[in-house]
Parts: structure tokens; sequence; C-alpha cells
């Protein structure tokens, strides 16, 4: 019989390239503990990409009403 455990797939690579992904399968228990390290940047990546959104919108909406 199959196992019940998700497989999870953490591949990590440079921002600006070089080297391959390096490529791991771990556990679900695992990818929690990397969420809560990584959560303050999430966080911050979540409230720029709504700053940015938001931005854009202003700025397509005062090009229109012009």
């Amino acid at each position: 019989m199959g196992s019940n455990r998700r497989e999870i797939i953490l591949s990590i690579q440079s921002r600006y390239g070089g080297d391959s992904p390096v490529v791991f399968e771990i556990t679900q228990a695992k990818l929690d503990k990397i969420l809560q390290i990584l959560d303050p940047e999430i966080k911050k990546k979540k409230l720029k990409d709504r700053s940015t959104t938001a931005n854009a919108l202003e700025q397509f909406f005062k090009e229109e009403n012009q």
C-alpha cells in the first residue's frame, strides 16, 4: 500500500542564477519549520506586493481621468 504522507519538494537556487538549483524531498514537519523561519520574509513580500499593486492601480486611474 502507498504512504499517506505528502511528498514535498524544496528547491533552492541563487537569485542571480549560476549553479543549478539544489532539490530536496522533505517531510511536512520540516516544511513547517522552514516556513516558520521564513515567516518574516513572507510577510514583507506580501506587504510589498500589495503596495506595488495598489500603486499600479492608482497610477492607472490617474492616467484615465486626465
